[in-house]
């Protein structure tokens, strides 16, 4: 959606089509419904549009800010504003503070990862896949900062906007994923990554330009070719283990978990697999404990909760959570509940 919203603005700019304004800031608009993380290139997206054209702009900020005031209309008269701002404004930024616990580098999807790469790791963990996945980012980076410092000097105030937009929305939403997201998973490069596309197709396709003006066709036959076979080897490299891998076992412990636990109870879920039954506590697939203290609005602490609210099992899953909770929450679980028998410590029922 956010994406929907660049290539509206673009046209817009370059075609003057001012309904084109409108369904750039209503796309915007729905992307920040969607994810709150697509906030930064809808900053540059309303920055462009100023500059390039404010009279007009008008009917980008209505699509953009329509939406949102229909939204808090409809909370107000069901009487939720309150908990709806909050949630959207405060408590974001109030459970980012947990990062301090837990601290995430930028670089999940940098190092020699067989998850993302394939293969078992060679010397020093270098495989085809991790060499053609860093040439690209840093040719998209060489070729994105040239395409942002470039329309300074073409005089094509239209053009200039189109790069500055794209190239802008590249670099900010890089710098956001760096600086600002505590959680660094390697699904917030979604986005980036079609910007790493981008750039990254504009210099080969500057390249083969090029290469067709010096060598002609052949030379650009031949270099195409190696193209092709370099990224069907890595392709083949990558994502032959992903391949051959199943859900054999997740699908046996689910078939294992209905026959357990009936569709009936409430499962507090420690790791978000329990699709199929309700939830025990407010807060599910997160060590909630860790993060709670500093939230204003906090639901009950689970002790609490589950005393007035009771569940009937709790699922820990592989990531043993039950190492983040405080030790008041601990010491009800251990008391009040038991491991079922075969799950080990992985699933928890009420004594």
């Amino acid at each position: 959606l956010a994406l929907i919203g660049v290539i509206g603005e673009i046209r817009a700019t370059r075609e003057k089509k001012n309904w084109m304004w409108l369904v750039s800031g209503l796309a915007y608009s729905a992307s920040l419904f969607v994810l709150a993380k697509t906030l930064p290139i809808v900053v540059v997206g309303a920055g462009i549009a100023i500059l390039a054209d404010r009279k007009k702009s008008l009917m980008f900020f209505l699509g953009l800010a329509g939406p949102w005031a229909l939204f808090f209309l409809g909370a107000a008269v069901y009487g939720n504003f309150g908990v709806v701002w909050y949630s959207l404004t405060k408590l974001p930024f109030e459970v980012y503070k947990n990062a301090v616990n837990y601290y995430m580098g930028a670089d999940l999807f940098f190092y020699p990862n067989s998850s993302f790469y394939g293969l078992p790791a060679q010397a020093g963990g270098i495989t085809p896949g991790l060499i053609v996945n860093h040439a690209i980012w840093i040719l998209a980076l060489v070729a994105g900062a040239y395409r942002l410092v470039t329309p300074l000097r073409t005089g094509k105030k239209n053009e200039t906007f189109v790069e500055l937009l794209v190239a802008g929305v590249f670099f900010v939403s890089a710098a956001a994923y760096v600086k600002f997201y505590p959680m660094k998973h390697s699904q917030y490069l979604i986005p980036i990554a079609v910007f790493v596309a981008y750039f990254a197709g504009d210099a080969l396709g500057a390249f083969f330009d090029w290469l067709t003006r010096a060598g002609g066709h052949t030379s650009l036959a031949l270099v195409l070719a190696g193209f092709c076979y370099l990224l069907v080897m890595v392709t083949n490299d990558v994502n032959a283990p992903k391949l051959s891998a199943t859900n054999r076992s997740q699908m046996a412990e689910l078939t294992s978990f209905i026959r357990t636990i009936p569709l009936s109870a409430r499962v507090v879920d420690l790791e978000g697999r329990m699709v199929f039954w309700r939830d025990g506590y407010p807060i599910s697939s997160l060590p909630f404990d860790t993060f709670l203290p500093f939230v204003s609005r906090a639901p009950l602490p689970l002790a609490q909760y589950l005393t007035q609210h009771p569940a009937e099992y709790i699922y820990e899953g592989d990531s043993n959570r039950f190492i983040t909770f405080t030790a008041e929450n601990l010491a009800y679980i251990r008391a009040h509940f038991a491991p079922v028998a075969g799950y080990g410590n992985r699933l928890w029922k009420k004594l």
